[in-house]
């Protein structure tokens, strides 16, 4: 087995470079001391412009056993998965990884250990202590979205309509500012916009597309017999457009209050837990909004209508939903169209959370905002999207 460290100087203000001094090279060391046949780690930092992707050039082939630890945020980690596949293909059995999570979001960390305050340096290195144990029980298969024709990897969420268009633009405001504050901006710019697409969802290993139904709280297979839903003879389900969110998730958070897909995570209920061959969906679409659906049919399809939908369904599902522990899922409409976040209605849901293998985003040729795809905060544009669930590979449980 060979050991590799990877640390990105800049994650975290230097939080990456102080812990690799002040603790993976000291406990390293007593583990060697231990057992002089282990090996002498390798260490690499990042570069700059190449990110943790130059870095997979030290881990030559696999052919033996490699564990790297890994010390960054998820665009580190993204970098790093992505270069790995890039060279060695998919599959990766011979590679561990020991997150250390020095970043912003840390999303594919606390959606495997739980989220933990940024001065909790037990929290921060609980998968190297299991690592160093050689805790067997802490192995468990990560999985990971291939995205093409992009041919881009995604071990936290492929995105598109909202979330994709906050990213996409917030990156233009970073000259201008810095701080999180364009992530405001973009999200202001673009609350109101529709996204024009089909999604095709793909069939988990049983044939069918799940979607949770919070009256009996578990996942059911996907019917169109009280929606409009086309469900194709092979499995495969499609949902027409338009679109505000749609977001493909390997993980619960996206921050560590701002959980989009709580059933993705290790804190929901077992049951409802994603297993390591599924994506999970979460969707929403104006067309289901009874206020929504008669505006339309006296023919008043305007901007002030988007603006109303953004202040009334979109903002209460991000503030009141997904930045309350993900209780977005159980939402309702009431009739008049307004948010019941009680669920205690009967109008329809307004979050749609499927469980597939895979989708194709379809986006209309007329509607350029639809082509933008959010691959772990890397952004492409093409007007079809086909993205399905890479081969499994087992790493340490974060």
């Amino acid at each position: 087995m060979a050991v590799c460290v990877v640390y990105n100087p800049a994650a975290g203000q230097g939080l990456a470079e102080q812990l690799v001094r002040e603790h993976i090279q000291p406990r390293l060391q007593s583990w060697m001391n231990v057992d002089p046949s282990k090996p002498e780690p390798i260490y690499c930092a990042t570069n700059p412009k190449a990110g943790a992707a130059d870095v997979v050039r030290h881990l030559s082939a696999l052919s033996q056993s490699w564990t790297c630890i890994l010390l960054g945020g998820d665009g580190t980690t993204h970098e790093f998965i992505e270069a790995a596949v890039q060279r060695f293909g998919t599959d990766l059995s011979n590679l561990k990884l020991v997150l250390v999570p020095t970043g912003t979001g840390n999303a594919l960390f606390q959606s495997h250990f739980g989220p933990g305050t940024s001065d909790n340096d037990q929290w921060r290195l609980a998968s190297f202590e299991a690592f160093l144990k050689g805790d067997a029980e802490s192995l468990e298969p990560l999985s990971f979205l291939q995205v093409d024709p992009s041919n881009r990897i995604a071990a936290v969420v492929a995105s598109h309509a909202l979330h994709a268009a906050i990213l996409r633009d917030s990156e233009m405001l970073r000259s201008d500012y810095p701080g999180v504050e364009r992530f405001k901006i973009a999200a202001e710019e673009n609350v109101a916009t529709w996204f024009d697409a089909t999604l095709v969802l793909h069939p988990l290993d049983q044939g069918c597309v799940l979607k949770y139904d919070p009256a009996v709280k578990d996942f059911k297979p996907t019917s169109a017999a009280f929606d409009d839903y086309l469900c194709h003879g092979d499995g495969r389900v499609e949902v027409p457009g338009v679109f505000v969110y749609m977001n493909a998730m390997l993980v619960d958070r996206l921050e560590s209050d701002f959980i989009p897909a709580p059933f993705a995570g290790v804190l929901c209920e077992p049951h409802l837990r994603r297993p390591p061959n599924a994506v999970d969906i979460i969707v929403i679409r104006p067309y289901r909004n009874p206020r929504v659906q008669a505006l339309l049919k006296q023919g008043d399809d305007t901007q002030e209508m988007r603006n109303e939908y953004a202040q009334d369904v979109v903002q209460p599902v991000l503030f009141e939903g997904m930045y309350k522990g993900g209780i977005h899922v159980d939402f309702t409409y009431t009739p008049d169209g307004q948010v019941d976040i009680q669920g205690s209605t009967e109008g329809p849901r307004v979050v749609e959370y499927f469980r597939a293998s895979g989708y194709d985003w379809l986006s209309s040729a007329d509607d350029s905002q639809a082509h933008t795809t959010c691959v772990d905060g890397s952004i492409t544009f093409v007007t079809q999207t086909h993205v399905k669930l890479s081969p499994l590979w087992v790493s340490p449980r974060y």
